[in-house]
């Protein structure tokens, strides 16, 4: 699983154990979270919709800005997007090469 904890403007991602200074959504029980409970996750970027949500989010530590999408590192044209390990074609200009993309399980992005 991934380690990334910054937003895509580069916010600080809040622990998803912490209330403060957003309270996540009751939904997002330790079963939620690939990393087994939310203490477990950190402030990790995650997707504890699953896949009603594309791509990886958190809450963040700025009081005015609840939510940010999470800038995930890409492995040449494809990327890992949801919990059951289906990659999909995406090209952007944020794309780079990772340099552990092959030893890193983006499983929980």
């Amino acid at each position: 699983m991934g380690t990334l904890n910054t937003t895509v403007s580069g916010r600080t991602c809040q622990m998803w154990s912490s209330n403060t200074p957003h309270t996540p959504l009751k939904y997002f029980t330790d079963d939620r979270f690939p990393d087994g409970s939310r203490t477990a996750a950190k402030n990790y970027c995650r997707n504890p919709y699953g896949s009603k949500f594309n791509g990886v989010w958190c809450y963040t530590t700025d009081p005015y800005k609840r939510w940010e999408e999470c800038d995930v590192p890409i492995c040449g044209n494809y990327r890992r997007e949801r919990f059951d390990g289906e990659c999909r074609h995406f090209s952007s200009t944020h794309a780079f090469q990772h340099d552990s993309c092959n030893t890193h399980s983006w499983l929980a992005l």
